[in-house]
């Protein structure tokens, strides 16, 4: 015979998955459900104390020696002798308190999170004994403090779906956790970051109204400044309308971008918006476009900005990926696929470089939001090799070639020059000193192309004796580039 004791929630005790017999003893399953919470063995006077608030101790005595009695032959595991008695479970017997309890001390988050679903509600919750006050003292005192340890155990697991970007769990667990007790705000703020970051902004903003409905009602309170205040940073991650362009922000926590934002970054609106369009983690596939040109048009600036300003509605990330040595792409995404990025994997696993890269492949097939960026990509071959095949990547490639096959799933955005309006405005930001009509004049000059406009700038910043008149006979004499 197999028995189930389920002490998590409602009290259950089952035979082969019916209801056992010792049900019908409520004090009977008191006892046991207190040798089994204590794990130890009592005396006969400690139990029976327990049990009765009798008017005298022999009374208890003969209370307890009936019980006894009536559940020795329906429960073997209660071992009994002339002075005390225990719980030893042997055999087909199951306890979920028990199951619970390994798995609270388990590093195991699998193991831990399939024994948290155990936890239903309050230990024996709702059992009550007439007439025993200490076991009702006592009980009491044994809710709260394993309502502390499954507290402790959610946390430990919310925090190992975060740091392993298993979003989809988290939320699980988050779910799980928020059932047990919907008012409590610290659930709700880890409920809400899963969500933003699975992508579901939305909902996580839908869940934070929720639960300042449920605090009204059922409290009378606003929710707390933490809670305010993650519900702030979430409005910062929704999605820009189609024609409005995003502010710059800052990127994920995870991140691999080898650049800093570029502060005088001038025009290329309407490109970063038709980005977004094609790239946004919520745009149907294909989820990759070129921004391809001759060199010097800017292309890497261009993604560096759109980074800077839609990274941040990539919750899993953005990471950067240099083509202009392709023998080496193996080593770069096995780096972003470490500590300096994804943290897939430590130095003490000691993987090799193929299982490396084979786990960040296996993470961009996931459903997680994350942008790639692949830099100076000039061949069809290795952008077809590490182009995701499913999941949640965008990628963003930079290349000069300018006809890309059409099996390749990609919408190509060729880049073309300043125009003469941003170009000054790029010129002026560079040199302050430079007037309008002098930057124009240099700008028609190089032809409006970002890079030799930079150089220009630049140059005349630091070389402020030289005119620029005197620069644009420098320039015609021999050009930047």
């Amino acid at each position: 015979m197999t028995r189930q004791y389920t002490l998590l929630g409602k009290l259950a005790i089952a035979d082969n998955g019916r209801s056992s017999a010792i049900m019908n003893y409520k004090k009977g399953c008191a006892l046991l459900a207190y040798l089994i919470v204590t794990r130890q063995t009592h005396s006969r006077e400690v139990v029976a104390d327990l049990l009765w608030e009798a008017t005298s101790t022999a009374k208890a005595f003969h209370s307890l020696r009936t019980l006894l009695y009536k559940l020795r032959p329906l429960a073997s595991e209660l071992v009994v002798n002339a002075k005390q008695v225990s719980f030893q479970a042997a055999g087909e017997i199951t306890v979920d308190l028990y199951t619970l309890a390994a798995a609270l001390s388990s590093p195991d988050s699998a193991e831990l999170d399939a024994a948290l679903a155990l936890y239903k509600g309050d230990l024996l919750d709702g059992f009550f004994l007439d007439n025993a006050p200490r076991f009702g003292e006592w009980l009491l005192l044994a809710r709260e403090q394993l309502r502390q340890r499954v507290w402790a155990g959610y946390r430990r697991l919310c925090a190992a779906y975060a740091a392993a970007h298993e979003w989809p769990k988290g939320i699980a667990a988050a779910h799980r956790w928020l059932q047990l007790d919907n008012l409590d705000e610290e659930i709700q703020r880890q409920l809400m970051q899963f969500l933003a970051a699975n992508g579901q902004v939305e909902a996580a903003l839908a869940q934070y109204e929720r639960c300042c409905q449920l605090l009204e009602q059922e409290l009378g309170v606003e929710p707390e400044a933490a809670t305010t205040a993650a519900a702030a940073q979430l409005q910062q991650l929704l999605l820009p309308a189609a024609d409005q362009l995003a502010e710059p922000g800052p990127l994920p926590a995870c991140s691999y971008l080898p650049y800093h934002r570029n502060r005088v970054f001038t025009g290329r609106a309407a490109y970063l918006k038709q980005l977004a369009e094609v790239l946004l983690p919520e745009t149907v596939l294909p989820k990759t476009a070129v921004i391809s040109g001759m060199g010097g048009l800017g292309k890497t600036q261009l993604a560096v900005e759109y980074a800077y300003r839609y990274g941040r509605y990539y919750s899993g990330g953005v990471y950067w990926i240099s083509f202009a040595e392709e023998e080496n792409v193996s080593e770069v995404i096995a780096g972003i696929g470490g500590s300096r990025g994804m943290k897939l994997y430590q130095p003490a696993d000691k993987l090799t470089l193929a299982e490396q890269v084979a786990r960040v492949q296996a993470a961009w097939q996931e459903s997680v939001p994350r942008l790639l960026i692949f830099d100076n990509c000039e061949n069809e071959l290795p952008a077809a090799a590490w182009l995701p095949v499913s999941g949640g990547c965008s990628v963003l490639i930079t290349s000069r070639r300018g006809h890309w096959s059409p099996e390749m799933p990609l919408q190509e955005i060729p880049l073309s020059t300043l125009s003469i309006t941003e170009s000054v405005t790029f010129l002026q930001q560079l040199a302050g000193h430079l007037s309008s009509l002098a930057a124009k004049t240099i700008a028609k000059e190089v032809g409006s192309l970002p890079l030799a406009l930079q150089l220009a700038g630049h140059y005349l910043a630091r070389q402020k004796q030289v005119s620029p008149q005197d620069y644009l006979v420098q320039l015609r004499e021999e050009p930047l580039l």
